[in-house]
């Protein structure tokens, strides 16, 4: 019966005990099947209940009480007063609606002449003159 010694463990096992690896040298796991399962369900349960958190928030706190740190004025705001981003943590917008707005506005300022012009010349314009 051919044994292999487990890395995480320190145990001589059968193979048997180890899943199949076709990467490494032997084709087997470095650790045995049961440290493994530990591993893998410690860092999952970890990432699980991080991203509780954010989900809890999604879910819950659309309430009065729940609030939120704008990162523009550095406020504590209430949930409603960000802007839905799929693509954050918590699902919505670092800056509350008035800061967005705030800043949309003065970008629009700076460059009135470049917004004020209709998207195909914008393009053109982007892409070095050439429609």
């Amino acid at each position: 019966m051919k044994t292999k010694r487990c890395n995480r463990c320190r145990k001589t096992k059968p193979v048997s005990e180890f899943y199949r690896m076709t990467a490494s040298k032997d084709g087997y796991q470095y650790a045995c099947k049961d440290c493994f399962g530990k591993t893998y369900r410690s860092s999952n349960y970890k990432r699980r209940r991080s991203n509780r958190a954010a989900t809890t928030i999604k879910r819950t706190g659309r309430g009065k009480s729940a609030r939120k740190t704008c990162t523009g004025c550095g406020r504590m705001r209430p949930l409603a007063d960000f802007c839905r981003m799929a693509a954050s943590p918590d699902g919505l917008a670092y800056e509350c609606r008035s800061c967005r707005r705030e800043r949309w506005l003065a970008y629009y300022a700076d460059n009135v002449a470049w917004a004020s012009l209709p998207t195909g010349e914008r393009q053109a314009a982007k892409n070095g003159g050439a429609l």
